[in-house]
């Protein structure tokens, strides 16, 4: 659970930092949302490490 929790951690801030640089070329409704995404699985992943951390 340690691994799936750190890739996801992991996978959390890659995704953050290429929203964070990138520009899309298509504006949508939904466009604004992706820094926030990314914090979720960030937290999401943090969350699982440490629920993992004593077993």
């Amino acid at each position: 659970m340690k691994v799936i929790g750190i890739v996801v951690l992991l996978s959390g801030i890659i995704f953050t930092l290429y929203t964070f640089l990138s520009v899309p070329e298509i504006t949508t409704p939904t466009s604004g949302l992706e820094p926030w995404i990314g914090l979720l699985v960030i937290a999401t992943g943090a969350a699982t490490v440490f629920k993992a951390w004593d077993e």
